[in-house]
């Protein structure tokens, strides 16, 4: 039976457990579902960010991904051999911000300060000057890439596995492999040929 409240000992025990039990939990308690809010909103509101390189737009629409899944949670289906919650979420999170992208008919790119703001979630000062360097970085090179390519970037720094990237792309392992491989080569040729790289792509 489902604990009426999500006090500190219930969500220690929620921590514990594999998301298909918590998503489980939440189906008869939405109280629970917070518990995967918390495993995942900061995962989901980078990818979005990396996706729309704007942080208050990412907000946003992060916000907006948890809420589809909240409502279509009944929808998930975790008996599958590859599938997993993880790539579910991240099936919704493509969707949304590519919704989102089509509704702006811009691609933007991130302020200092916004840049400077997403650090701000990092524990450390210096935690924090490293994450806005790494994500003004990282767009440097994202630009120079397909759509797909970014696409396949974006979900493997998001923590995906080829797999679980298989399943959110609707595509077979094998071509999300060689699609991986092929868009390593490009992140290295764009990488080689940007300044403040270049150095890094003939030492690495």
């Amino acid at each position: 039976m489902v604990p009426p409240a999500a006090n500190a000992g219930t969500r220690s025990v929620h921590e514990e457990l594999p998301d298909s039990v918590v998503v489980a939990l939440a189906l008869q308690n939405p109280r629970a579902f917070g518990e995967l809010f918390d495993r995942y909103w900061n995962d989901i509101f980078k990818f979005c960010y990396y996706r729309l390189g704007d942080w208050h737009r990412a907000e946003d629409v992060a916000s907006q991904v948890f809420l589809e899944a909240m409502a279509h949670l009944q929808a998930f289906d975790g008996r599958g051999q590859h599938d997993s919650f993880r790539a579910w979420l991240y099936g919704i999170a493509r969707n949304v911000t590519a919704s989102a992208r089509r509704s702006e008919q811009r691609h933007p790119t991130a302020s200092i300060e916004q840049q400077t703001e997403l650090a701000d979630r990092s524990d450390s000062p210096e935690e924090q000057a490293l994450a806005a360097d790494e994500l003004a970085r990282l767009r440097v090179l994202l630009v120079q890439l397909t759509p797909e390519q970014q696409e396949l970037v974006e979900l493997r720094l998001a923590g995906l596995t080829s797999l679980e990237i298989a399943h959110v792309l609707g595509k077979s392992h094998d071509a999300v492999r060689k699609a991986q491989s092929r868009t390593m080569a490009a992140l290295k040729t764009a990488a080689a040929r940007t300044p403040g790289f270049s150095n890094e792509a003939h030492h690495g």
